[in-house]
């Protein structure tokens, strides 16, 4: 197990070194010969690599296949493929069976505030998020909640705990001063990554 553990974490690492197809080479390396204990986990983990890099029908396969595998973490990477697929409610049920079989899954209420907002329930996008406050994710979809309800004031709050060289970066990218827009263009451009690890590198290119 280690090694394999080891083959998938070096394929990650390649992951956001922006070498995608040794990344990919590396996890398929790791699937050689896995135990049929360990096949849920590495699809999953497989599926979460499509997630990141955007292709979102190839994640779903892999997740569906991960998911009746009962690999834990794919049911909240399911629901955030389905979401990115624009398949909201799908990815709303999804994200809620995550969230009773894993109540300590911070990335999946992430990924449920989002939903939650892209189909107007603000109340519950708020509830959801505010469970993971200083989360970068978290800070962009609570903002653009509020942005949603009306609160300026909120919206500006949220928008002043982003890091300096991300909105940097997104205003560069966009070429706008305007929050909302600066806001969903970093939900876009970060594809499936809803986490605050090393690998922000991954979709900031």
């Amino acid at each position: 197990d280690r090694p394999r553990r080891a083959r998938a974490l070096l394929a990650e690492a390649y992951l956001v070194l922006h070498k995608e197809d040794v990344a990919y080479a590396e996890m398929e390396q790791a699937a050689l010969a896995v135990p049929a204990s360990d096949e849920g986990l590495l699809l999953a983990w497989r599926g979460a690599f499509d997630l990141w890099t955007g292709r979102y029908d190839a994640a779903l396969v892999r997740l569906d296949r991960a998911c009746a595998l009962g690999a834990p973490h794919a049911f909240c990477w399911r629901g955030a493929a389905l979401l990115k697929l624009g398949r909201a409610a799908e990815a709303m049920a999804a994200l809620d069976l995550t969230v009773s079989r894993l109540p300590g899954d911070l990335e999946a209420y992430i990924w449920r505030g989002e939903a939650n907002r892209l189909l107007g329930r603000h109340e519950e996008a708020l509830k959801d998020l505010d469970r993971y406050p200083t989360a970068l994710w978290s800070v962009f979809n609570r903002a653009l909640t509020k942005a949603a309800l009306g609160d300026e004031a909120g919206l500006a709050q949220d928008f002043g705990m982003i890091p300096i060289q991300v909105v940097s970066y997104l205003r560069a990218k966009t070429g706008t001063m305007d929050m909302t827009a600066v806001l969903e263009a970093g939900l876009a451009l970060s594809r499936g990554w809803r986490r605050d690890e090393y690998a922000q590198a991954l979709w900031m290119v």
